[in-house]
């Protein structure tokens, strides 16, 4: 309140001569603040007091008892206008209360046009009120229409928009909110602003005292805008303030060009043109120069969370075991990681998708030969969606190699002018494929080799029963059928035991120490003696210390000697000789040769295949042993085959084993 009666004296002391037309009248612009900042529920009360006071700064400057009525109902009608417009046209702003800084052009200009809707509303409510009064009508709507307008777009929304900006700094003393203020002028720009305030002196001196009828203080207007485009707006509005009162003064005190209009609405016709422009350019300029600033932190700060994001993104598919490719229409890699990049390497792949070597071929799971339509992401590039297959890779008219499922789908183009792309991501399914084929064979084996004893069991033990209840039964006869029974069990229990040992040898976890072979052979040779009641020829010299588990490698070395003592010719007593010699760095090579059927070229490779045998009519098994010794070397990080035997011998089975805990880690550490 005591505000507005000083911009009101103020504005009195700028009216020229007897007409009580005011040059300017920052009074409205005061009230604005005052109002804006009002709360809600005080705001009618106030709104009363401000057109008192309004009436009373009319009626106190020599005017009619209709101005006093005039300003009594226009202004406080006209605030009203602007605070209704206010919260119509920018809620955001007003909704965030005292602390709703003003951060865009667009939300300035919306505050001056509610500005220019109150100025039009004082003007319109001054047309019926001041008809009845004598003199001039249209000098006096002219006059409350420019001063009043101009005070409420130059000096209200300027102080609401500085108001706004301080109360929106950190903390709440006025200490807090100059220091701040100041510290948005760095060290740097003392000089700059020392030579700033020269200059306005000098463009003060020379176009309000020295060159009157020149338009220098028009110049004012590069200095608001240098300000603006250097500082904030809190500066530009205080600065574009200063010198627009500092204008009004030299005017008042009939210097400068604008003092010498002699008509007196239009001396404060060209004030408010004047005085607007200043103020409101300035501010425009520092608020865009804030908007761009903010624009450009925003950006920086997607940019930052692209950034990371990209390297989450990189990092991810890094370590994907899935191969992750993007390819272009051309069928050429754009960007790959680096499962892809192996898988491409060991395929000798170069260009793209569709360049594989002639040495190999694909086909689809139904053996269909895939030509390089029928790829993924050429099928992606025609339209179709998420599309899925799963290809077989190998040699033509050879086994297949790797399984892959790929997946190809369209990638969405950001720009109309980008060039197509698809993502294709590739997945080695060929163990799992391996384990579904061994999982159907696993079944079919067990349901043959078990049903059949079963069925053994089943038939005798109905014979022995049938034949008991026809009387007693001979024991020669009793004997036999209790034979056949037992000899199914057996084979039932043999069956199981060979199946438990399978499932220990490929999924048990190796906890490797030193292991003394020679002791590990003697224990089993040991073992057979006491279950079979003969002691096996078994011949071996020293044998290494390897680095093995110590539950598997006994059962290895079981299996060996147990098929060589069972695959042997009929009369023929089985022999066993074991041998070892050093093989790579940290490795040695195991030789199990003994004196029975031995296995034929063809079946080499086959009989380390689970339920494989080679001679399946002749001899009883499971088909499991030597699938069993080879998961267990592998599971050490060796190898294990077949070789061509002494001329003596009938089978010779080489394996390599570590020697050292290295050795071991380092043929065990695979990657994808």
């Amino acid at each position: 309140m005591a505000g507005y009666a000083v911009a009101a004296w103020l504005g009195a002391r700028t009216a020229h001569g007897n007409d009580g037309i005011a040059l300017a009248w920052p009074a409205s612009g005061v009230a604005l603040a005052w109002i804006a900042g009002t709360s809600p529920r005080l705001r009618p009360a106030e709104l009363g007091l401000l057109g008192v006071l309004a009436a009373v700064a009319a009626y106190g400057m020599d005017h009619t008892v209709w101005d006093a009525l005039n300003a009594l109902v226009g202004v406080p009608l006209g605030l009203v206008v602007f605070v209704y417009a206010a919260r119509t046209w920018v809620p955001d702003l007003w909704d965030a209360g005292a602390a709703g800084e003003v951060q865009t052009v667009r939300d300035y200009g919306l505050l001056l046009a509610a500005a220019l809707l109150a100025g039009l509303t004082e003007g319109v409510v001054a047309v019926p009120l001041l008809a009845l009064s004598h003199g001039r009508l249209l000098a006096r709507v002219g006059e409350l229409g420019i001063t009043h307008t101009v005070g409420l777009c130059a000096a209200g929304v300027t102080l609401l928009v500085l108001g706004r900006s301080l109360c929106a700094l950190p903390g709440s003393t006025a200490a807090r909110r100059s220091a701040a203020v100041r510290r948005t002028i760095r060290r740097t720009d003392v000089a700059l602003t020392a030579g700033g305030l020269v200059v306005t002196a000098l463009v003060f001196l020379a176009g309000f005292v020295w060159f009157t009828d020149a338009p220098v203080s028009f110049v004012l207007m590069i200095a608001v805008a240098v300000v603006a485009v250097r500082y904030g707006a809190v500066l530009t509005g205080l600065y574009a303030l200063t010198v627009a009162v500092t204008a009004c003064a030299f005017t008042v005190a009939g210097r400068g060009p604008i003092a010498t209009i002699p008509e007196p609405h239009r001396r404060a016709l060209a004030f408010g043109v004047f005085t607007a422009a200043l103020v409101c350019t300035g501010l425009t300029i520092a608020l865009s120069r804030r908007e761009r600033d903010a624009t450009i932190e925003r950006l920086r700060e997607s940019e930052r969370a692209a950034e990371v994001l990209a390297d989450d993104l990189t990092l991810v598919l890094a370590n994907l075991e899935e191969g992750v490719a993007v390819v272009d229409a051309e069928g050429r890699f754009l960007h790959t990681n680096g499962a892809m990049a192996r898988v491409l390497e060991s395929f000798h792949l170069d260009g793209g998708p569709g360049a594989w070597p002639s040495t190999y071929q694909l086909t689809s799971m139904d053996g269909r030969v895939l030509v390089e339509a029928d790829l993924p992401h050429v099928r992606a590039f025609r339209g179709e969606d998420e599309v899925h297959e799963v290809i077989q890779v190998g040699r033509p008219g050879g086994p297949v190699e790797r399984v892959f499922e790929v997946y190809g789908r369209l990638l969405p183009q950001i720009r109309s002018t980008d060039p197509p792309r698809a993502v294709t991501t590739i997945r080695d399914v060929t163990d799992d494929h391996e384990q579904r084929h061994a999982l159907t064979t696993f079944a079919q084996v067990v349901a043959h080799d078990l049903r059949s004893p079963l069925t053994s069991v089943e038939l005798w033990a109905a014979e022995l029963l049938e034949s008991s209840r026809q009387g007693p039964v001979d024991s020669e006869t009793a004997s036999m059928m209790l034979h056949h029974i037992e000899s199914a069990a057996g084979r039932m229990q043999n069956f199981i035991s060979d199946l438990l040992a399978y499932a220990l040898a490929r999924d048990q976890t190796t906890t490797p120490v030193l292991v003394e072979l020679t002791d590990v052979i003697e224990s089993v040779v040991e073992t057979i003696a006491v279950v079979d009641g003969t002691q096996p020829e078994v011949d071996f010299d020293d044998l290494p210390a390897v680095w093995c588990d110590p539950v598997l490698v006994p059962q290895l070395f079981d299996n060996l000697i147990g098929n060589a003592r069972k695959y042997v010719a009929e009369g023929v007593v089985p022999k066993v000789r074991i041998e070892a010699a050093p093989a790579a760095s940290g490795w040695t090579r195991i030789r199990v040769i003994d004196n029975g059927i031995g296995i034929a070229p063809e079946d080499r490779v086959r009989v380390f295949e689970t339920f494989e045998r080679a001679r399946a009519t002749e001899y009883e098994g499971t088909g499991l042993g030597l699938a069993i010794c080879r998961h267990i070397v592998e599971r050490h990080g060796g190898t294990i085959g077949v070789t061509t035997p002494p001329e003596w011998s009938g089978t010779c089975i080489e394996l390599t084993l570590p020697l050292t805990a290295e050795a071991f880690e380092r043929a065990t550490t695979h990657a994808f």
